[in-house]
């Protein structure tokens, strides 16, 4: 073998090596999956990529969307919003329920999750890139993915034992200054874009209404759900992030919620939200709810609280 290709196998071995070790310390902290039904649709759909963020039980709120093992089947994985929270004997559990107002009109069935079952909280998301796990979610599938990566890999090899693979032409055009003058001026052109729209946008319209309101009773637990109507039509990097919830008997507060969704949007959601009430409640027409809404500017971090309009 010459000695150039035994060099070149030694330090992509390095690279494979190093690029291990990178997996597995954020394999620590984070986890990468994707969404395969559409019970969070339409904060999260069916398709998206998601990076999961693994957290102590206590960091965990309500309005937070977690991923946690199916209580009836623990192989199961399912990515739901917190509706509330307890504690019993240091053990926290948690209440959960899909935003998709027609097909998770209620809360979980299978009830309050033990905090051993979670697995942490989403804190990002790519949109479409998860069909590409769906395509391959399939064991037969996924198989065949990997003969194929491995056939590449072996040909690969194979072919630089007859010959050196000639990649200087191809890193000389990359280096052609004009092909890095256009895509500076493109990125450039992308920044000053959503700058300009942002700043000519920023004045533009969001609401939050709720259409629907029922009232539910889970053994000795009432519990509101709310259908909201959420209108954000800011601009395409200033849109709603959160939404608090405040449900009262008289004067008296009996309820907390959150909504919340981790990137920008311009457009109109319709979303179900469920609320544990701490006292018993008979008729709706004694309950009423106050909105506020948080708005945040993704360009430049900051973020403002207003009453819903």
């Amino acid at each position: 073998m010459p000695k150039e290709r035994t060099l070149e196998i030694l330090t992509l071995l390095i690279a494979f090596g190093i690029l291990a070790i990178f997996i597995y310390q954020i394999h620590e902290q984070y986890m990468i999956s994707y969404i395969k039904s559409g019970s969070m649709e339409p904060t999260y759909n069916r398709g998206d990529l998601v990076i999961i963020k693994r957290v102590d039980p206590k960091e965990i709120s309500v309005g937070d969307v977690i991923v946690f093992r199916d209580p009836r089947d623990p192989s199961v994985l399912i990515l739901h919003r917190v509706v509330a929270v307890k504690e019993h004997d240091s053990v926290r559990y948690f209440l959960t329920k899909g935003d998709n107002p027609d097909t998770n009109p209620c809360v979980d069935v299978w009830g309050w999750v033990r905090e051993d079952n979670v697995i942490g909280i989403l804190v990002a998301r790519v949109q479409f890139l998860g069909y590409i796990f769906l395509m391959f979610d399939e064991p037969s599938a996924r198989f065949l993915l990997i003969l194929l990566g491995t056939l590449v890999i072996l040909t690969y090899i194979a072919k630089g034992f007859e010959e050196h693979i000639q990649i200087a032409p191809v890193l000389q055009y990359l280096k052609n200054r004009r092909v890095v003058i256009i895509c500076m001026a493109l990125l450039l052109s992308i920044v000053l874009l959503l700058l300009v729209h942002s700043h000519v946008s920023g004045r533009g319209y969001w609401s939050v209404t709720v259409v629907s309101k029922s009232l539910y009773k889970i053994e000795s637990d009432y519990y509101i759900t709310l259908k909201l109507n959420i209108t954000s039509k800011i601009s395409s990097m200033e849109s709603i992030s959160k939404i608090y919830i405040q449900v009262s008997y008289g004067n008296v507060t009996i309820g907390l919620g959150s909504w919340s969704i981790i990137y920008p949007f311009y457009g109109t959601k319709i979303v179900s939200i469920a609320i544990l009430l701490s006292s018993q409640v008979e008729n709706l027409e004694d309950i009423s709810t106050s909105i506020s809404v948080v708005i945040f500017n993704y360009l430049q971090g900051s973020s403002i609280e207003v009453p819903a309009q």
